[in-house]
């Protein structure tokens, strides 16, 4: 079985999702792919920050004595650090959003901050999704005013105008009080991850998902989460991918609305043996 499937948006195109895996844990870091305008206060692209935290974040949560939001601040702690004294990260830098697990002996660890996905499956067959909606929870609203006062203005909407809304969105609600979260440069945003420490009998088989690799329930209509757990976890991982690229390229829900054609997509799977002993 091939624990991780990633597909880059466009071909000859740098992949921003990053993968790190170690001894019973796995980071997916999912870049976010903000133009270099909204980046300007650094001189590293998104693809060296997504996979520089996923390494990071990997190591400090190889710690099974630190607690999950920790070794997340850690590694951002450590990231940041990193930059140099050339960036100056409160003028833009990458960012993006990370799921990851660690499993025990005993029990099955789980951390989701931004819209990355950890979908786990009960030994039962039960199927659940962790994702964090936040960023759509407080962005459309703001989409939502500015579509209201182009039409008063007598302004017809394009899907530019509605891209250009999303990224103002995001700028104007990133790791603030009553905004969204996602890994960035400041540690304090890994307080408020999504974490949960489940029994390890209690899992059969988890899946860590970029956006990308969601799309197809979340958005596009082509999967339902169950299809998703159940083909990653059986090592087609790739099918699921290939389906959404070709539902991309069918339709134009996503560019209608100002989204990306494509998006990088990861699924990295695990099946989970009810003890280590």
């Amino acid at each position: 079985m091939r624990p991780v499937v990633t597909s880059a948006a466009q071909p000859g195109h740098a992949n921003e999702d990053a993968v790190a895996l170690g001894p019973g844990v796995a980071v997916l870091v999912d870049g976010a792919g903000l133009p270099a305008h909204l980046r300007s206060g650094c001189t590293h692209t998104v693809s060296w920050y997504a996979h520089a935290l996923a390494d990071t974040f990997r190591d400090t949560l190889s710690h099974a004595d630190t607690d999950t939001r920790t070794a997340l601040a850690r590694a951002l702690r450590q990231v940041a650090a990193r930059h140099g004294p050339g960036c100056d990260l409160d003028r833009g830098s990458p960012s993006g959003t990370v799921a990851a697990w660690r499993i025990g002996a005993d029990a099955v660890e789980y951390l989701v901050l931004g819209d990355a996905s950890i979908i786990l499956t009960g030994p039962g067959g039960d199927v659940s999704e962790v994702t964090d909606d936040r960023l759509a929870t407080v962005t459309e609203p703001i989409i939502a005013s500015r579509v209201r006062h182009r039409v008063a203005r007598g302004l017809a909407t394009a899907p530019n105008d509605l891209r250009e809304a999303r990224r103002a969105a995001v700028e104007m609600t990133r790791n603030k009080a009553a905004g969204f979260w996602c890994c960035h440069h400041e540690p304090a945003a890994a307080g408020h991850a999504i974490v949960r420490t489940l029994a390890r009998a209690q899992v059969a088989s988890l899946v860590a998902a970029s956006d990308g690799a969601t799309r197809g329930y979340q958005l596009l209509g082509i999967h339902t989460v169950q299809d998703v757990a159940r083909l990653a976890a059986n090592g087609a991982g790739k099918t699921v991918i290939g389906a959404i690229r070709a539902e991309e390229q069918r339709t134009r829900l996503l560019t209608d609305q100002g989204m990306k054609k494509h998006d990088d997509a990861t699924l990295v799977a695990i099946t989970v043996t009810a003890t280590s002993r």
